[in-house]
């Protein structure tokens, strides 16, 4: 919900959680963080939203704010920053991983082949679109898409990379 800039929901999805985990609440140093964080967020408010979301930094999930965090980043165009907190999250060793990863690992790569491209560094970049493409290849219809435009940016930074030569 903050992500799609719906602030209310937002918030009572993350007071429905708060009241759910009972005694385990203490999964997030603090759902306020949180909270405040993700408000921030869903109202482009970047520097306020990581700051809360790094101070959040959760205790149960090692790698569940990164990407938030890192988007708030490329936002507001700051590229090594962006990199250094993706390449965190798809480095993380974590066995609950996949739950985060449904929602954010190919946005992700995504990110990170923009971003790398940015800083003309197409080899890297060339890695994540790899990525993109061998890990939905096989993917449903409507997500094809992505694939494509993966392709796409692949034969590119490879034909770049060639003629850089």
């Amino acid at each position: 919900y903050a992500v799609a800039k719906d602030t209310a929901r937002a918030g009572r999805a993350l007071h429905q959680f708060a009241e759910r985990v009972g005694e385990y609440r203490d999964i997030f140093r603090s759902i306020e963080i949180v909270r405040g964080g993700l408000a921030d967020y869903s109202e482009s408010r970047m520097n306020e939203a990581i700051e809360k979301l790094r101070r959040a930094d959760s205790k149960g999930c090692p790698i569940c704010l990164l990407p938030y965090i890192a988007e708030a980043y490329d936002k507001l165009g700051i590229v090594d920053s962006t990199i250094f907190v993706l390449e965190r999250y798809v480095a993380a060793t974590w066995l609950s991983r996949i739950n985060v990863d449904i929602v954010s690992l190919v946005p992700s790569y995504e990110r990170l082949a923009r971003n790398y491209e940015k800083n003309g560094d197409l080899s890297k970049a060339g890695v994540y679109y790899s990525r993109i493409v061998e890990l939905w290849q096989d993917a449903d219809p409507e997500l094809q898409p992505i694939v494509d435009a993966a392709r796409d940016a692949l034969r590119r930074t490879s034909t770049e990379l060639r003629g850089a030569s």
